[in-house]
């Protein structure tokens, strides 16, 4: 799966503008680059989001008034 967005945030490198991320079907990340690396084909497939992406990042919050 293909996800493209305005700026990708690479872990261990500098952000990526028009950026894409690509996983495999267990969420492993197996491509990451600029969206002009792509294929066309395979850049009309992907799905775009908005704004930014950063690979591995978990948004692990609760509200405690609601548990």
């Amino acid at each position: 799966m293909i996800f493209t967005a305005d700026i990708v945030f690479p872990v261990t490198a500098p952000p990526v503008r028009d950026g894409y991320l690509e996983c495999a079907s267990d969420g492993t990340v197996i491509g990451l680059g600029p969206v002009s690396d792509l294929d066309p084909a395979r850049a009309a497939s992907a799905i775009k989001v908005e704004g930014f992406l950063v690979p591995g990042f978990t948004n692990a919050h609760c509200h405690i008034e609601l548990s």
